[in-house]
């Protein structure tokens, strides 16, 4: 009976150390795989002419995965129909091209990304390019460049490159191209493997992926063909950037629930959209911000419930606005934003709806407590610009009284206070800003690092900026040419076969130190 257990014990672990030794583990310790996978075979073979199949087999040296392979395999010609791509037993991916029907002598390029990883440490297929000829040989000409950003003509990514061939394809909005690729991580495009021939070339922000230009998506182009070649231009530059007027369409309103003001946001520039409004009911204020892309509009009167149905326009669309539930909600005043960067500068104070009338008996301005004079005056209905021998380093308090201001709507305001404080000499800076420029009409911008203005001008040649002092702060220089003189930039119109304006952008930053005066003599160079 002992003997017995004793067997069946020895033979137990005998089933459990073959066991053990016959499962497949991921090997521990040891140096970190950074070896690519490979395809070690491929049928067809890579490079095939006269190919007239419908699947293509890749079998891989090691267990991979596949990841995203809608957004990251890329067919060029692309294909009417997407084609099946799976993994089988985690080593063998095949495609199956359907129903596409191959056009006759074309070479095709397939360019898997960034879709097959090796299963244990994510590292990106090597040599992820496969190619196969209809024809009898392997087309081998090219074109590349860099896509930037055409307002301030950084490199950008994510971006899709089609090329029409000039004379058979229409580049038209909607068109699929003849070839397509993608921007590296730096900006930069590669055609390969394309047949003889002068191609036009779009860049495409493809938000959904469709290899088509779509309205709201932003693309570039070049105006003048390009030669496929063996040693393509490598100083091709191609910027994107939204579309102008004919891609502007109303996104959406919101009213105050007071019915005094709404505001209105659109896909482009706001001044695009056309906005019809009841008779007597115009709006007495009009306030934009930034990038022109919301507006909101201000009414004398309050709006009633359902009183006013707008209509909002633009070349494809129109849009009904009508006024939901208004009830009675007055804000209650607060002082809005104020500022004031030097001695010699206005203090500029906004409110948070329009004023009709200030009364400046009721204004006062001190400093240690002793009122001393200033001049007031209305920039617009939401803004006062007050000036004054500031004293660097002083301290002030510009105090209005209850009833100092009245708005639109005949309510007068609270007591307000607004502190304000004067950098002292030492702490700013001085900047002669000398532009060499060609005759023409330029806007001309100090921006900081969000690419929001700190201080602009314009010109219509050379000259010399002197700006006012200011803090010690880091900016840089922004251009453009204002060829439109519409005193923004204007960016690309497809439909009108206009480039984005010419702009030139200073990406090295200048910083500017307290008690520091700077000399800066800058020369620019446009791109579009």
């Amino acid at each position: 009976m002992e003997l017995k257990v004793m067997r069946t014990s020895f033979l137990s672990l005998c089933i459990i150390l073959l066991w053990s030794c016959a499962q497949v583990r991921t090997p521990t310790g040891g140096d970190k795989d950074i070896v690519p996978p490979r395809i070690i075979s491929a049928s067809p073979k890579n490079m095939t002419t006269d190919y007239s199949g419908t699947k293509i087999v890749l079998t891989f040296d090691e267990y991979v995965v596949l990841e995203q392979a809608k957004n990251q395999i890329l067919f060029s010609p692309p294909l009417a129909k997407d084609p099946d791509v799976k993994l089988k037993s985690s080593r063998i991916l095949t495609i199956d091209l359907g129903e596409n029907i191959l056009t006759p002598n074309t070479t095709y390029t397939i360019n898997l990304g960034e879709a097959i990883k090796d299963i244990n440490e994510g590292n990106v297929l090597a040599d992820n390019v496969f190619l196969f000829s209809t024809g009898s040989y392997i087309d081998s000409l090219s074109i590349h460049g860099k896509a930037v950003s055409a307002r301030f003509q950084e490199s950008i990514t994510d971006v899709s490159m089609l090329a029409f061939l000039t004379g058979a394809d229409s580049i038209a909005l909607g068109r699929r191209p003849r070839y397509v690729t993608r921007c590296d991580g730096q900006g930069n495009f590669h055609f390969g493997h394309m047949a003889k021939g002068d191609y036009e070339l779009i860049g495409l922000l493809d938000v959904d992926k469709d290899l088509r230009v779509d309205k709201n998506e932003a693309f570039g182009f070049l105006l003048d063909p390009v030669s496929a070649d063996v040693e393509p231009d490598s100083n091709l530059i191609l910027s994107i950037s939204a579309l102008d007027s004919e891609g502007h369409t109303f996104k959406r309103a919101e009213w105050t629930t007071d019915g005094r003001s709404v505001l209105i946001t659109s896909r482009g520039n706001v001044d695009s959209l056309h906005v019809l409004w009841p008779a007597d009911r115009e709006p007495v204020h009009k306030e934009t911000w930034g990038r022109k892309d919301s507006v909101r509009y201000w009414f004398a009167a309050p709006l009633n419930t359902g009183e006013l149905t707008l209509v909002t326009s633009t070349d494809t669309k129109v849009d009904s606005l009508k006024l939901g539930r208004v009830t009675e909600n007055v804000k209650p005043w607060a002082p809005g934003k104020s500022t004031l960067n030097y001695s010699q500068d206005s203090l500029r104070i906004r409110f948070d709806r329009p004023i009709s009338k200030v009364d400046t008996s009721l204004v006062h301005l001190l400093q240690d407590s002793i009122r001393i004079p200033y001049q007031l005056i209305g920039k617009d209905p939401m803004q006062l610009e007050l000036t004054a021998d500031w004293q660097y380093g002083a301290n002030y308090s510009l105090d209005f009284l209850k009833a100092a201001v009245t708005d639109i709507y005949g309510s007068t305001s609270d007591s307000l206070t607004w502190p304000i404080k004067v950098p002292t000499e030492a702490s700013l800076g001085r900047l002669n800003l000398q532009l060499i420029l060609d005759p023409g009409n330029y806007l001309i911008y100090l921006i900081n690092k969000d690419k929001k203005p700190l201080y602009q001008t314009k010109s219509t040649g050379s000259f010399t900026w002197k700006l006012p002092p200011m803090a010690a702060t880091e900016f840089w220089i922004w251009v453009v040419m204002d060829i439109d003189f519409s005193g923004d930039w204007t960016a690309a119109s497809y439909l009108q076969k206009r480039l984005p304006e010419p702009i030139y952008y200073r990406s090295e930053s200048i910083k500017l130190r307290a008690n520091w005066e700077m000399e800066l003599q800058v020369i620019p160079t446009f791109n579009r």
